[in-house]
């Protein structure tokens, strides 16, 4: 007896399913991967058009509020409000247009220790050896009295930005900063820190 030359239905299905792919499913495989690419490039742009504008320095609709000094003294201040509100400063150095150091907030000392409620601020030792102290202040702010380590106790000005929207100080040394400062009121009285 010969072997019948056609396949069972079951062999068939098999074969099937097992090798031969058509056209049609390279197609149909092709379209869910051009879909994935296709949604994974529109997230994106929506994520870069979201995404606040953080200027050459980092700061969105960044206010440059001060610059000083002179070849590897010279830096600059620019000041904004970041996302949460909050009053942000950033120490940059020219033709970098990178930030070296920044504070966003009113950074206060731990509490319970012997510098409890006195305000942190920024500082950064620039390549001439000069170091530039700065941070935003609260806006009822006049003066900021500084603690540094050659022992002197300067007291700063504030200064107001209405295009940045902030309060700051900032003050120029060749000491460095030894404790938190001190954010005095127009009557020369400590503010305390906002909780």
């Amino acid at each position: 007896m010969e072997p019948d030359p056609t396949p069972s239905p079951r062999r068939a299905r098999r074969r099937r399913g097992g090798g031969d792919v058509s056209g049609r499913e390279y197609v149909g495989c092709g379209l869910w991967v051009a879909a994935f690419v296709v949604l994974v490039a529109l997230s994106f742009a929506v994520g870069v058009l979201l995404r606040p504008d953080r200027g050459p320095g980092g700061g969105g609709d960044a206010v440059t509020l001060l610059r000083e000094g002179t070849g590897d003294g010279a830096y600059r201040l620019d000041g904004y409000r970041d996302e949460a509100d909050d009053p942000c400063l950033e120490l940059l150095r020219p033709g970098r247009d990178e930030e070296v150091t920044g504070q966003c907030g009113f950074t206060t000392s731990a509490e319970g220790g012997p510098e409890a409620g006195r305000y942190v601020v920024t500082s950064s030792l620039l390549p001439d050896g000069t170091t530039v102290v700065f941070g935003p202040v609260p806006r009822q702010a006049e003066e900021v009295r500084l603690r540094l380590s050659d022992g002197t106790r300067p007291t700063v000005t504030v200064r107001r930005s209405e295009q940045a929207g902030l309060s700051w100080f900032s003050h120029e040394t060749r000491a460095t900063v030894d404790g938190p400062a001190e954010v005095l009121d127009g009557a020369g009285d400590p503010i305390a820190p906002p909780r």
